[in-house]
Order: C-alpha cells, then sequence, then structure tokens
C-alpha cells in the first residue's frame, strides 16, 4: 500500500523542528517490549504473578473490534513523497506477536521471528540503517495499535512556524478525529502562537510529544505545553521508569507517558524486503497515544462524550513507581490502556439500562466505583480463578475468550447496579433477561466474600 502526502512549502527561516529520534545500537532486553507492556498490553504476559485489574485477563485487541476503523487522524510532520507501508504484512506480523510469549520472543533472533511469522514471499533483510524519517516511523506505529485508522500526513519541506500554522489550517480542512503533532517550535514568545494555539483548540483530540532535550531545555517544548494540548506526551522505559531526555515542565507537562525506549517496529525497506528498526523519542511515545485514542474512538465516539471518555482516561491513568522521576516529570502518569477500554465496554452495556439523564448524572460516580471493583484484589483473584476453571459456577461455561468477556462485563455491571443502589439498573437488567450468568456469577462472587452486599467493601 502507498500512502501518498500532502505537501506544503513555506519558505522562511526555520524555527522549528521534528524531534530527533535518541538511537541506540544495544538491542533491548526483550524485542517489542512496549507490546507486551502492563500499560498496553496488545500481547498478553504469562509472566505476571498477580493481575492488577480485571482488565489484565484480556489482550488490547480483545476489547476492541474495529481497530481503529473509521479515524481519521492527521499527522503534521516530515515526510518522503509516499510512505512505505504494508497493511497485510503489518497485521499479520502483529497478530503472531499476540500468540508468542513473552519469554520465548527474548530468546529467538529476530530474524527468527521475522521468519516465525512471514510467509514466503517477504525477505528479512539485516543490517539495514534504521531510517530516522519522522513522519514515517509515527505512521507505523500508529498502525502497530490501530492497523485500520485512516491517516492523512501532512508534510513540511521548510519546518518553521509560518509552516506549522499554515499545515494546521490545511489539516482542519481535513476534518480529522485526532491531530498528531511529533514537533516542536521555538518556546520564545511569538505572535504566531497564539494564532497556532487558537487553531489546534478547533480540533477535538489532539497528541503532541513533550520533546528530546530533558538535559538542555527546563520546560516542555511547544506546543505540547500549550494547554490546548490535552494529550501531551513523554516516555518510559522498560524498566518502568521516566526516560532521561523526556522533557517536562513542572506543573505543565507532560500529562501523559507512554512505552519511548527502544521502540521496535517492522519496516518495509523495498517492495518486497523488510527489516525491524528500533528507535527512542517521545514521538514515539506520541504516536503510541494516537494509535491508543483511534482504537477508543473507533469504538465508543458514538456512546460517550469527548469530556466522558476524558474522565475515564484520566481515572485509568496511574504513577507506576514512587520513584522521583515519576513525582517530578509526569503530572498525571501512564494511561491503563485495557482498563480504559473494558471500562468503556461495560459502561455503554449500563447505558442501554438507564435514561440518559440518570447516566449523565451519575457518570462520575459510576466509573469511579466501577474502576475500584475492577482492580480489587479479591474480585480479581475470583475472575481468575474463574477463567481457569478452579471456582466452578453452576450452569455457566465458556468455550472462547468472547465467552468470558461478556460474563465479566456483565457481573460488573451488576457489581456496579449493587454497590451504587441503582436499582433502576437492576430492574432494567434482570427485564431484560440478559443477565443468566452474570447473575449467578454475582452470587457466586458474594457467597465467597469478594463482595458483601450492602457495603462498600470493595471500596
Amino acid at each position: 500500500m502507498k500512502v501518498f502526502v500532502i505537501c506544503l512549502i513555506i519558505s522562511f527561516k526555520s524555527l522549528f523542528a521534528t524531534f530527533p529520534f535518541v538511537s541506540f545500537n544495544n538491542q533491548p532486553e526483550v524485542p517489542f517490549w512496549h507490546l507486551y507492556s502492563d500499560t498496553l498490553g496488545l500481547c498478553k504476559r504469562k509472566d505476571v504473578l498477580q493481575y492488577k485489574s480485571v482488565a489484565w485477563y484480556f489482550s488490547l485487541w480483545d476489547l476492541v473490534e474495529s481497530k481503529g476503523k473509521n479515524i481519521t487522524v492527521v499527522i503534521v510532520d516530515d515526510f518522503e513523497k509516499e510512505i512505505p507501508f504494508n497493511e497485510k504484512f503489518n497485521h499479520q506480523f502483529l497478530s503472531y506477536l499476540q500468540k508468542v510469549d513473552k519469554k520465548k520472543l527474548q530468546q529467538l533472533p529476530l530474524e527468527q521471528i521475522f521468519k516465525d511469522c512471514n510467509s514466503a514471499k517477504y525477505k528479512f533483510v539485516k543490517n539495514i540503517k534504521n531510517s530516522q524519517q519522522h513522519g514515517i516511523v509515527t505512521f507505523h506505529l500508529i498502525k502497530q495499535l490501530a492497523p485500520f485508522v485512516r491517516i492523512i500526513p501532512i508534510r513540511l519541506l521548510d519546518k518553521t512556524e509560518k509552516g506549522l500554522y499554515e499545515a494546521l489550517k490545511l489539516a482542519k480542512n481535513s476534518n480529522p478525529d485526532i491531530l498528531h503533532l511529533g514537533l516542536k517550535v521555538n518556546n520564545d514568545f511569538s505572535p504566531l502562537h497564539k494564532k497556532i494555539k487558537k487553531i489546534i483548540k478547533r480540533f477535538p483530540y489532539v497528541v503532541a510529544s513533550s520533546g528530546n532535550d530533558a538535559l538542555i531545555e527546563k520546560e516542555e517544548s511547544f506546543p505540547a505545553n500549550s494547554s490546548e494540548v490535552f494529550f501531551d506526551v513523554g516516555a518510559f522505559d522498560n524498566k518502568n521508569e521516566v526516560c532521561e531526555f523526556s522533557q517536562f515542565q513542572k506543573g505543565v507537562g507532560p500529562l501523559f507517558v507512554c512505552p519511548g525506549d527502544n521502540i521496535m517496529y517492522p519496516t518495509l525497506t523495498s517492495k518486497q524486503d523488510f527489516t525491524i528498526s528500533k528507535l527512542s523519542g517521545t514521538s514515539t511515545a506520541a504516536a503510541l497515544m494516537t494509535g491508543f485514542l483511534s482504537l477508543v474512538l473507533s469504538e465508543f465516539r458514538n456512546n460517550f462524550s469527548d469530556e466522558q471518555i476524558k474522565f475515564v482516561i484520566e481515572q485509568c491513568t496511574h504513577k507506576l513507581t514512587n520513584s522521583t522521576s515519576w513525582k517530578q516529570r509526569v503530572v498525571k502518569g501512564a494511561i491503563d490502556m485495557r482498563e480504559v477500554l473494558l471500562a468503556c465496554c461495560v459502561l455503554s452495556k449500563m447505558q442501554l439500562m438507564l435514561s440518559r439523564k440518570e447516566f449523565k448524572e451519575n457518570f462520575a460516580t459510576i466509573t469511579k466505583a466501577l474502576l475500584r471493583i475492577m482492580s480489587n484484589k479479591l474480585i480479581v483473584n475470583f475472575f481468575g480463578k474463574f477463567e481457569r476453571g478452579e471456582v466452578f459456577v453452576k450452569r455457566i461455561k465458556f468455550y472462547a475468550q468472547e465467552s468470558f468477556f461478556n460474563q465479566v462485563s456483565l457481573t460488573l455491571v451488576l457489581l456496579i447496579a449493587e454497590l451504587c443502589n441503582l436499582d433502576t439498573l437492576k430492574e432494567r437488567f434482570l427485564m431484560k433477561e440478559i443477565d443468566i450468568d452474570a447473575s449467578i456469577l454475582l452470587k457466586s462472587i458474594i457467597e465467597s466474600g469478594c463482595y458483601e452486599r450492602g457495603s462498600d467493601s470493595v471500596l
């Protein structure tokens, strides 16, 4: 598949730059570690001793069907005339990774990983110099999480503030769901900053990388530090520490962080040749954030308002350690992407059973209660034993992950109804006669002592 780029040529003195990627020659301890990370979870880990959320029983794609369909992302960045990308191979490669255990993957050479997932017509090329072409890397990483998202690349040949402003006007004409900015502008005050911020405000979702110059710059880069950008993104590594290069500004941002160190992805080197590239930087983290938002919006934008979606995301954001880097270098934390998607699945089921007014008025309370239930250790362990067959629940059988997911999500609805005393929800749930398995499972949870009816013990 060839993706052609909208070109924009402006001739001004350059004050504007995309973030250069921070490159490393050493192979990371775990290839594609970010896809196995607890916060992202595209590939389920088998080495987790204790799940921290019910959502961790699923992979990222277990919780979505559309995988970015009907969502448009505009990337303002530097691009070549066309982007080398093979949709079929990308999806084939990611599907393979989902089936491979993390420990096994760690022991395999990259050539073997490629061979195991590959059909004969593609050739793996070794020792290809990593492409530093910024826009192409961003394109590939967004597609890693949301393979079916539509991406419109807008290219700037002369990277200036004026160029950014004109590109944003062009981007707005495309009416995207998400605007992606993996770039920065000189932080010194400029009359154009106000115009740039004004046009950014017109996009419903904006993602921008915080910058890679933390050892030099003492504040977050622009436009990421603008209040008009809700999803400003820094980077953390496979040791769950905020990366040293990730720019930050106390009390300003980045609000969020995503995996951004030694990020690997397959790239097309010719029509039939592939290699695996590896790069680091806050731009890689921002690309993963845009991929995640594409998944959320493709599934739930017709169910919830933008404010409700952002609220759920904020509530599912955590600081991964108590280290100084997390306390000082990131405002909110890392998003548990699976937790967001499972919460939205459950909330969408509840929405069908409540009046619009009742759902809206109780949204914040319901969401907070739901997330507390989903992370309650006793309930998490109960579902684990249920999935493994260690807990026998009369009449309930499931033969596939989809069936398990339906039973878990419906049971969570009933638990919320109990906790929040939503009698109308319970009544409508019963009237729909879809609660048979969930009601039995709820009874088993209560009998097991995980949850005491009429109390707030799960909180």
